[in-house]
């Protein structure tokens, strides 16, 4: 079946997403979901710096890393500013998981900082959950 052909049919995993946050936080309670998602975190931030290891200045980082999250489907861009670079997102492929469990952009927004290094200054400035049309993150040389 193409593409099109699949985007016929329901697309349940976002549901599905929620139904096992639910029962993680049911089974095991806030502090198993909240390993879970350190879990993920870790495993994320083991790919994006072995991803990262041969980048050697800010902006071969941001462009790896804006790469990665286009292939994982964040349809992810990278734009150079006056003061720094915006990382958009203009897609988010957990934003149904997200909004149950914000705690997973706080990881996203953590893994950004720890793969960037305590140089740089990581902040979103927009937010697909709380309203806007996409996600952004500045990335600015500390002071």
């Amino acid at each position: 079946m193409t593409a099109e052909g699949h985007r016929r049919f329901a697309d349940s995993h976002g549901d599905l997403a929620i139904s096992v946050i639910d029962s993680v936080e049911s089974l095991f309670g806030e502090s198993g979901l909240a390993k879970v998602i350190q879990q993920r975190e870790e495993r994320t931030l083991h790919q994006y710096r072995d991803a990262l290891k041969d980048c050697h200045n800010l902006k071969a980082k941001l462009e790896t890393l804006a790469y990665l999250r286009e292939k994982e489907g964040y349809m992810a861009e990278l734009q150079e500013t006056e003061d720094g670079f915006l990382l958009i997102e203009n897609h988010c492929p957990i934003c149904q998981a997200a909004k149950r469990c914000p705690a997973l952009c706080k990881s996203e927004k953590n893994i950004f900082k720890t793969v960037l290094g305590n140089d740089y200054k990581v902040t979103r400035d927009e937010h697909i959950i709380e309203g806007q049309r996409r996600c952004t993150y500045k990335v600015q040389a500390r002071e």
